[in-house]
């Protein structure tokens, strides 16, 4: 009821014109707003944009269209923003839809093609004030050279796809957030990316370096002193060691490393990252003094343990002491609270390895010691033959939750693995990180 009276002032006003399926027809007479946004899932196929005068529209906002729904981009004079997202049966083959007025439009601010199979990218380097570029999931194959002379640039995406990193992204100086695919395939980006020093967030998928450029990738991320959050996924290792030297910035309150690692990094503490709120690690094992070093940050409030499915961790600590303000928490192994561990937890997200518990019963009382907790997920492995212990743990955590006083929501998935998959596990888990690459 809210957004439709806050849709219904709006349109009064003139501050923004909204046109979705079942929505009365405009005349060029009653769309006199600057801002038009367009959201064509199940309107008719021709719809009349073409009466409504483009030349005052500031921002065009197009989703779920087709070439047929779509105004030309040179009717446009003034405009600043341009989103033309999620555009799946986007035509641009022949002349159904051209992109090449986009390279006079002078004004525009921010240009986001989100999951529009764009495939080619006309010249922007007229563009001068260009300063968000999303190209995430549009099969560009590469970053034109004219994007390298958009000197007010501050945000770039073009995590999606096989978009690759071309060897100029460091003259993007006025980056502030940079999110990219694989960047394995371009040696000098580990040091091209020290150059962008204004950077808040980082976000890059790499699947393999050797030695000399981990080194460089750390050296590069020491020099990025305002980053806020920082996302290093892929299958790349990075040991403990090869961390040596690195001071994480104090402002970071973002971090995720699902790189991987045999321990957690020695500058994972509070005393290097006292606003850090949420964390994402992959790690071969967790030892209990790790533990004590998570429940260390005053502000953590989401966490993320990406371990062996036989690894169990035992959270444990004082009212107040460990974990003071964590909401969630995820892992992908097993787990257990001592009451006064998170006494704030909202949600829990783990797996049960039945394998990996040996014939012992497994216990769920510790979900009496989290009284705020509202939601709680669980994944079971096992194999042909313990079908029937795998029901019994998923009643004794539907009993758990009945006689919870919150009354928490709870998920269970059931997962039958082979004897060779239940075995094997662990070495598959590194090979399906090729998988996660085309995920993320």
């Amino acid at each position: 009821m809210m957004a439709d009276i806050i849709c219904s002032m709006a349109h009064e006003r003139h501050f923004v014109a909204l046109l979705y399926r079942n929505e009365q027809q405009h005349t060029s007479t009653e769309v006199r707003a600057r801002r038009l946004a367009f959201h064509g899932e199940g309107v008719e196929e021709h719809y009349p944009l073409a009466y409504i005068d483009m030349s005052i529209v500031r921002s065009f906002n197009a989703i779920r269209c087709d070439a047929t729904m779509m105004p030309s981009l040179a009717s446009f004079e003034v405009l600043r923003v341009l989103t033309i997202e999620d555009c799946s049966n986007f035509q641009l083959e022949g002349n159904a839809y051209s992109l090449e007025p986009i390279r006079k439009l002078l004004h525009l601010r921010y240009l986001g093609l989100w999951k529009t199979p764009v495939h080619e990218l006309p010249e922007v380097k007229n563009i001068k004030h260009l300063e968000v570029l999303d190209l995430r999931q549009t099969g560009i194959p590469e970053l034109p050279e004219s994007v390298s002379l958009l000197r007010r640039l501050k945000c770039l995406r073009a995590d999606g796809g096989s978009t690759r990193v071309p060897d100029w992204i460091g003259s993007l100086t006025c980056l502030e957030e940079l999110s990219l695919n694989d960047v394995s395939s371009c040696p000098n980006f580990v040091k091209e990316v020290s150059k962008l020093t204004e950077l808040r967030d980082l976000k890059v998928w790499i699947r393999w370096l050797d030695e000399r450029s981990k080194k460089a990738l750390v050296k590069s991320l020491g020099n990025l002193q305002k980053i806020q959050v920082l996302h290093l996924d892929g299958g790349l290792w990075i040991e403990d060691a090869e961390w040596e030297g690195y001071v994480p910035p104090r402002q970071l309150r973002c971090l995720s490393l699902r790189t991987k690692s045999s321990r957690l990094p020695r500058w994972i503490k509070d005393s290097f990252l006292p606003n850090l709120s949420h964390l994402s690690v992959d790690v071969r094992v967790v030892e209990a003094e790790d533990l004590t070093i998570l429940g260390s940050f005053p502000e953590l409030m989401t966490l993320e343990l990406f371990v062996p499915n036989t690894v169990s961790l035992l959270f444990e600590g004082h009212p107040g002491s460990a974990f003071p303000k964590l909401r969630h928490c995820y892992t992908s192994g097993m787990l257990r609270f001592l009451l006064g561990a998170a006494p704030r937890r909202e949600s829990v997200h783990f797996n049960v390895s039945l394998s990996a518990l040996n014939g012992a019963s497994f216990q769920c009382g510790f979900l009496g010691n989290l009284p705020w907790l509202m939601e709680v997920r669980v994944e079971i492995f096992h194999s042909d033959v313990e079908v029937y212990r795998a029901k019994e743990v998923e009643e004794a955590l539907m009993l758990a939750v009945a006689v919870h006083g919150n009354r928490p929501t709870l998920h269970v998935s059931k997962f039958e693995l082979s004897l060779n998959e239940d075995t094997e596990k662990e070495e598959d888990d590194i090979e399906l990180e090729e998988e996660d690459e085309e995920d993320w």
